[in-house]
C-alpha cells in the first residue's frame, strides 16, 4: 500500500507511523573532531495507532517467510523524508494488545541495516 517493504511491497499494510534509529557506537574521534562510528544501523518501526488484523497478519506472514535471512526491503530515511532500499535482519512484529479486530502498539525492530 505504501513504500514500506519487506521482500516485496505489502497489499494491506500501511506505512509505519514512526521510525526511530538506535545510536551507532562511537569508537573515537578524528583529528577534526568528527566521531568515528563502528557498527550497523538499527532501528524500530512502529504503528502506535494500531492496525487491523488483516494488516498484522500480512506483516506477520512476511516476517515468518523471511525470518532466518538477511532480507531486502525499504525503510524510512533517517531524515524522515523519503525511503531507502536496504538489506537487514527483520525482528518479530510485537504488539501491546488486541481489541477485537484492532491490534494496538505494533513495533518491529530492524537490525544490521545496510543500504543497497
Amino acid at each position: 500500500m505504501g513504500s514500506f517493504s519487506l521482500n516485496g511491497v505489502f497489499t494491506a499494510l500501511d506505512d509505519p507511523h514512526d521510525y526511530t534509529p538506535f545510536p551507532i557506537a562511537e569508537r573515537g574521534r578524528f583529528v577534526n573532531g568528527k566521531p568515528i562510528r563502528q557498527g550497523f544501523e538499527s532501528g524500530r518501526v512502529s504503528w502506535p495507532a494500531g492496525m487491523n488484523t488483516a494488516q498484522y497478519n500480512e506483516l506477520r506472514a512476511r516476517y515468518e517467510a523471511n525470518k532466518n535471512a538477511y532480507t531486502s526491503g525499504a525503510v524510512p530515511k533517517v531524515s524522515g523524508y523519503g525511503w531507502r532500499a536496504v538489506s537487514a535482519w527483520w525482528s518479530e512484529p510485537l504488539y501491546t494488545g488486541m481489541d477485537g479486530p484492532i491490534v494496538h502498539g505494533v513495533t518491529m525492530v530492524i537490525s544490521r541495516i545496510a543500504n543497497i
